[in-house]
């Protein structure tokens, strides 16, 4: 998983000194890698694609596309009344590109520090159903992007499968909560 932090910044604190806050190095990335191994390792989910053609990529993968890595971009969208969200600058996408298949690059943005939300769960546990649920919708990208919207069941259909997610990766009952 690759990060960046726009807008509002996550908690500043960074015990290592190696400019990553700790809230990214040692929350948001593990929830994210254990979220990644339960859906494509385990479950045999289809990997997020590379997004290394997207103008915008992170510029982690560098340039290998078997050294794939799903951009999270941390942005203060909790104070809009949003978790977080999936989508795709994949150029394949693009008007009068000529690609005929479904399957495209995705990347995720989720709240910075899940402080817009009450105190129901701790940061931590939105943290975990946001990045169960919203890497399932990556993981979809890979497959057929278009089932995200083109059609009300099919959009029903894919909501649910990453929403039926949200809590399987952490063994508890987050999602029902």
């Amino acid at each position: 998983m690759t990060s960046q932090c726009t807008g509002n910044a996550p908690p500043p604190a960074d015990a290592e000194p190696n400019g990553v806050p700790d809230w990214v190095e040692d929350v948001v990335q593990p929830t994210f890698a254990n979220v990644w191994q339960k859906e494509i390792v385990d479950r045999g989910n289809p990997a997020p694609l590379s997004d290394d053609t997207s103008d915008n990529d992170g510029g982690q993968n560098e340039g290998d596309p078997d050294k794939v890595k799903l951009d999270i971009y941390l942005a203060d969208v909790g104070a809009s009344g949003f978790f977080g969200f999936c989508t795709s600058d994949d150029p394949r996408l693009d008007p009068g590109s000529t690609y005929q298949f479904f399957d495209v690059s995705a990347y995720c943005v989720i709240d910075n520090d899940f402080g817009d939300f009450g105190s129901e769960w701790s940061p931590q546990e939105f943290l975990q159903v946001t990045a169960a649920h919203e890497f399932r919708h990556a993981s979809q990208f890979a497959e057929d992007a278009f089932a995200q919207g083109a059609e009300a069941v099919r959009v029903a259909e894919c909501v649910g499968g990453a929403a039926r997610r949200v809590d399987q990766p952490f063994g508890a009952d987050l999602h029902g909560a």
